[in-house]
């Protein structure tokens, strides 16, 4: 399997499986706790990000609702029909800025 991925000596593979939602915030606080153990996060060190068309919404199976995955000024695109929340579970934003 190595061969096939292309892995090499010292390299790390990780195989998981399930929903990909569950499975990439999974990879992410992987990536995010080994950075830690690492040491590769500096800490007092601040390097914003200016992130466009991230997810708006998620939907929550047990609760069966949408949740807001980011903060309150955004709203989803325009583009969006008014019955978008029956059809959809992944909506991208619009982000505001008032001055």
């Amino acid at each position: 399997m190595a061969a096939e991925i292309g892995a090499e000596t010292h390299d790390a593979v990780f195989i998981l499986t399930g929903e990909k939602d569950k499975v990439l915030k999974q990879l992410g606080d992987l990536r995010l706790e080994i950075a830690r153990r690492m040491e590769l996060i500096q800490p007092g060190v601040f390097r914003p990000l200016w992130v466009l068309d991230f997810p708006l919404l998620e939907w929550d199976d047990e609760a069966q609702r949408f949740f807001a995955m980011h903060h309150l000024f955004t709203s989803p695109y325009r583009g969006y029909g008014a019955d978008a929340f029956n059809q959809q579970r992944r909506f991208k934003t619009s982000s505001r800025r008032s001055i």
